[in-house]
């Protein structure tokens, strides 16, 4: 009879593990037929001697000297041997598992967390490592001594770790997690108004929260007068005197806290609720600083007796410190219900405008708030005497006078107003207007620029003069078309006061002023004679003359002087600039003014004769008759005028459609006087 098969039993893969020094039992598995007698032979290949046993298996002790020893096994009996040989791998005992981080932590539901292992200490011969990390009932395996784990309830949970190989297991000190729900969606229940005398009950609300304790705190003004501390969301509490409370609750878990805070009005008037204020006003988030601001309290009330309103504004300026500063202008009502703030009055920042508006004898009031920034204005550019200047060679010395140009921000600082004048052949921009050889002394850095008449190129005769107005970062432009015309003798202008960047509003009279600047004083027999002209798109090519014609039945009311549909309105208010000191013959000046879009044609020639009036006006129209002069349709009265000639962003014909934000300056044509 004979032995079939024989195998060492291991605790391992590829190997029996046992702890050195220490006994331990080998047994090996056998397969033979049954009857007979089988002895074992056991050989440990360290030093010792062999050991025979009738059993399959064997005490023995590994000295540390070897990491891996091979174990030879023979079984036999009076049939037959049978021989193997197998290792045997020695691991040290584990001695300790810690887990970290802490032994009590608090967390969220949803967040996760990382626990990790840490053998203590860590051996030479420890071999491979397997850890789990218990959770109450579940545990979860792993071959590295880190965990990543998401709690998914609230709760208060105990986890541990083991630590294990193939000799020995350790387990880890315990950790108590408690997870919290964070403090979701705060607010304090209540209407916000109640009677004196009876209690005020509040509320805490919690869209999301465990374990949450409430603070409360009960303002008058800057004092607490009172505080509660509740475990519970719900408090009662007893008010003394009326008027307006600040009421602040802190919610607070061991994972987070959260505040809150309403106004709670204490009245003696039954069914009195406090006031719905809007601060109402055209202004966006910026302000130039040569605007007014004007705010207006819009005021909503409901109570069961009539009250009085009192209004109290504050205007607070950010300076850009950690402190902001009140500002308090001068000769500005505080008290009333329209804030009207002057021009020119606060500083360049962000100013916030605080209203609070109080009900008399109630305690009831309200509050709102609004923020606007003061910011730089546009320069104002103008060269007196508009758009267009007429010259004949009898002018020995020309002057161009941009003396009026200023900062409207701070008009009392034309002294910080830088100038520069540039002057080209009209077309050609890289070319300059003057003989140079001649120009050597000018200054072209003032606001005044004069020089005879001779130093200008003498085989041009349409000039184009632009003084650029220079202030800290900002600067405008302004030009002025100059001809020289050997056969007008005379220095004439043409300014357009209400014309803003070439541009005017249709439904709004077009005034036109002439004036002749070279003209005797004295002199009162003087005729003008206007043209007006439709240039578009024609390259500055002018359009044939056409007499003004009977009105249409489809064309526009010519007694309403309202434009056709569709047109936008471009007319911006113009700041206030001095008075020309030019312009000072009234009766020199003849007026025309406008009403309907202009045509594609010349839309009238009109002669007009001197009279007692000192202003001329007619009306041009879409092939209309001209009104009768003795019809006033523009101002009657003679304008302080100073004509803006900043350069329009469209093509510019050369007879004037320049203007500017200093009131206007652009002529609607050429004038000649005679």
């Amino acid at each position: 009879m004979s032995v079939e098969t024989l195998e060492l039993i291991k605790n391992g893969k590829d190997c029996m593990y046992v702890e050195a020094n220490v006994s331990s039992t080998l047994t090996v598995k056998i397969k033979q037929v049954p009857g007979c007698a089988v002895f074992f032979q056991w050989n440990f290949n360290d030093s010792s001697p062999n050991v025979t046993t009738t059993v399959p298996s064997v005490l023995h002790e590994f000295p540390s000297s070897h990491s891996v020893y091979n174990v030879t096994v023979v079984a036999y009996n009076e049939h037959r041997r049978k021989k193997m040989t197998q290792e045997v791998c020695l691991q040290d005992r584990l001695q300790g598992v810690i887990l970290k981080p802490v032994s009590h932590m608090v967390v969220g539901i949803t967040e996760e967390i990382t626990f990790n292992v840490h053998l203590s200490p860590v051996l030479a011969r420890q071999g491979t490592v397997r850890f789990k990390l218990y959770r109450e009932d579940r545990s979860y395996p792993s071959s590295i001594p880190s965990f990543r784990h998401v709690f998914n309830t609230p709760g208060r949970y105990v986890v541990f770790a083991d630590a294990e190989n193939q000799v020995s297991r350790v387990i880890s000190n315990k950790i108590v997690v408690s997870v919290l729900e964070p403090i979701i969606g705060l607010s304090i229940c209540h209407e916000g108004t109640t009677l004196l005398g009876k209690p005020t009950h509040l509320a805490a609300h919690l869209k999301a929260g465990t374990n949450v304790t409430y603070y409360w705190e009960f303002h008058k003004g800057s004092e607490i007068i009172s505080t509660l501390n509740t475990t519970s969301p719900g408090v009662t509490y007893n008010f003394t005197k009326k008027g307006r409370y600040k009421i602040n609750l802190l919610a607070t878990n061991a994972l987070e806290s959260k505040d809150v805070s309403i106004r709670v009005y204490v009245t003696n008037v039954p069914e009195c609720y406090p006031p719905e204020v809007t601060i109402l006003g055209s202004y966006g988030t910026e302000v130039n600083r040569s605007k007014e601001i004007r705010l207006e309290a819009e005021v909503t009330f409901n109570c069961s007796k009539a009250k009085e309103l009192v209004y109290l504004w504050m205007i607070i300026h950010d300076s850009g410190s950690k402190k902001s500063m009140l500002a308090d202008p001068d000769d500005v009502s505080f008290t009333e219900q329209v804030l009207i703030i002057p021009p020119c009055v606060l500083d360049y920042g962000e100013y916030q405008f605080q209203l609070e508006v109080k009900v008399k004898g109630t305690g009831l009031s309200a509050e709102n708030k609004k923020r606007i920034t003061v910011v730089k204005s546009q320069l104002v550019a103008v060269i007196e005497g508009g758009a267009t200047k007429v010259v004949g060679r009898k002018n020995k010395k020309i002057t161009m006078d941009a003396s009026s140009s200023h900062d409207p921000d701070f008009p009392d600082q034309g002294h910080q107003i830088g100038f520069h004048w540039s002057c080209n052949p009209l077309g050609n921009k890289h070319t300059s207007c003057f003989n140079e050889s001649r120009t050597a002394g000018m200054n072209r850095n003032l606001s005044v620029l004069m020089f005879p008449l001779d130093w200008l190129l003498e085989d041009h005769g349409t000039f184009e003069f632009v003084v650029t107005v220079l202030k800290d970062s900002r600067k405008l432009t302004a030009w002025q078309i100059l001809y020289v015309d050997t056969k007008k003798p005379h220095l004439l202008s043409a300014n357009c006061l209400q014309c803003d960047k070439g541009h005017i509003n249709p439904s709004v009279p077009l005034v036109i002023t002439g004036l002749c600047l070279s003209c005797p004083l004295d002199n009162t027999n003087i005729a003008y004679k206007w043209k007006l002209y439709h240039v578009g798109n024609s390259k500055f090519k002018l359009l044939d003359e056409e007499e003004c014609r009977p009105t249409s039945p489809t064309g526009s009311d010519e007694n309403s002087g309202m434009p056709n549909s569709g047109i936008k309105s471009t007319r911006k208010p113009s700041p206030i600039v001095p008075p020309s000191k030019s312009q000072t013959a009234a009766n020199n000046r003849v007026v025309g003014t406008v009403f309907q879009r202009p045509t594609n044609n010349a839309v009238t020639t009109r002669m007009t004769k001197p009279s007692s009036t000192p202003m001329f006006q007619a009306r041009f129209a879409n092939g209309n008759n001209c009104r009768n002069p003795n019809q006033i349709l523009g101002p009657t009265s003679s304008p302080p005028l100073k004509s803006s000639t900043r350069r329009p962003g469209f093509h510019r014909p050369p007879f004037g459609s320049g203007s500017g934000s200093g009131g206007g300056g652009g002529g609607g044509g050429g004038e000649e006087a005679v």
